[in-house]
């Protein structure tokens, strides 16, 4: 016979369990917008700090508008 599992570790799975399909769903949801800027790394952050823009969206649009 299967032994029962304390509720309170039941709680506890349940909580880590959700957990963790939450963080896999909000990685989902960001590499849908991730880029590779690959060796313009240094010169994306160069220009965004040279614009004084808040955010890499920011900077992209304003390489895009150029």
């Amino acid at each position: 016979m299967a032994e029962k599992v304390p509720h309170s570790l039941c709680s506890e799975m349940e909580a880590i369990f959700e957990k963790v399909t939450t963080k896999r769903k909000l990685d989902a949801a960001g590499s849908k917008t991730r880029i590779n800027t690959g060796v313009a790394f240094e010169r994306w952050r160069q220009v965004r700090g040279q614009k004084g823009l808040k955010g890499d969206a920011m900077v992209a649009v304003y390489l895009l508008d150029r």
